[in-house]
């Protein structure tokens, strides 16, 4: 189990939740939700005896903001969850922002209970794409051997790995060029794996992505290309996060 390192204070640019009880894993933890400074709920984590913590968000205020809401379950998803540290957490949500769990990689658990799915299957030896896509992670071409090992189906036509391969690169993230124009590297998850890889190694990129499964971070929600990584939104804030979870205590 993944030690529990919640903060005191979480923030975004317009929400604040400062915690008013509970400091431990073994009892309850309540967050004000203050929007602009102004109370508009609480947040609780209940630390269920099945080991599957629940996140509980009630409102004070029933008039629904979808805006602070995308916020909430942003901070929710890239921080806090990741500092509790279970890879399956439960959700329990007013009815107004029922439609949005799934978009954050919620499934209907019944009850009106939503939940994460759990640890996401990890592959070292699959290792990182070239263009920066997890291949430790993907679960698109079950068997692949990974794309430096030829596995992916579209070894034969992707100009990356041939790119790479005629320049005798690791990855994109360690040409003169990048990011170039191929298309794949429009995308800033991709742009910011490949770029780690380079800087950091692509162990330590291995590491981190394990850190995050191990940790609840979704490479990919349920029959999407897109996940938690993709959040952030740009390259620095998907940095961010690969540097937050490289962060978290080795257990």
């Amino acid at each position: 189990m993944q030690k529990t390192v919640i903060r005191c204070t979480y923030r975004t640019p317009s929400l604040t939740l400062p915690r008013i009880s509970g400091d431990s894993d073994e009892e309850n933890i309540v967050f004000s939700l203050l929007h602009n400074g102004e109370t508009c709920g609480q947040l609780t984590i209940l630390f269920q005896n099945n080991g599957c913590p629940m996140l509980s968000i009630h409102l004070s205020e029933p008039e629904v903001n979808e805006g602070w809401a995308n916020e909430l379950f942003k901070i929710c998803l890239l921080e806090l969850m990741p500092d509790i540290g279970r890879p399956q957490v439960m959700l329990s949500v007013p009815d107004e922002w029922a439609e949005l769990a799934p978009k954050y990689g919620f499934y209907p658990a019944g009850n009106g209970f939503f939940q994460r799915p759990p640890e996401e299957t990890f592959c070292r030896e699959t290792g990182i794409a070239c263009c920066g896509l997890a291949c430790c992670l993907c679960d698109e071409q079950p068997g692949c051997k990974g794309c430096k090992m030829g596995g992916c189906s579209m070894t034969d036509s992707c100009t990356i790995l041939h790119c790479c391969r005629e320049k005798e690169l690791e990855g994109c993230g360690r040409c003169d060029a990048f990011p170039c124009g191929e298309r794949m590297l429009s995308n800033p998850r991709m742009r910011a794996f490949a770029r780690f890889a380079a800087e950091m190694g692509e162990d330590v990129l291995l590491d981190t992505l394990q850190t995050g499964a191990k940790r609840g971070i979704i490479y990919h929600y349920p029959g999407s290309l897109t996940g938690d990584y993709d959040l952030p939104g740009s390259e620095e804030g998907v940095r961010a996060l690969l540097e937050r979870l490289r962060g978290y205590p080795k257990n």
